[in-house]
């Protein structure tokens, strides 16, 4: 979350269409949730996530995945292809 939070006026202001983040679910680092939250009010829209690894610690899981989020479309005139 520090890198976006740094590059908060970048996201903001340069044209930043797409963000790949990672996330966890364990509270060491960043979750979904806070990356959702963050990102939302700077116009982006959760697309998808992609599971890196997942490791069993315990009688719990541990979750490393990626988040793709977007920004854009028919409204701002621009389309993008998948």
């Amino acid at each position: 979350m520090a890198v976006l939070r740094g590059a908060r006026e970048t996201l903001t202001i340069r044209g930043v269409r797409f963000v790949y983040s990672e996330f966890f679910n364990d509270g060491r680092g960043t979750s979904l949730q806070q990356l959702t939250e963050f990102l939302q009010p700077l116009g982006f829209r959760f697309i998808a996530t992609r599971t890196d690894f997942v490791s069993r610690q315990g009688d719990d899981l541990f979750v490393c995945a990626n988040a793709l989020f977007f920004r854009g479309g028919a409204s701002s005139g621009t389309t993008a292809s998948y």
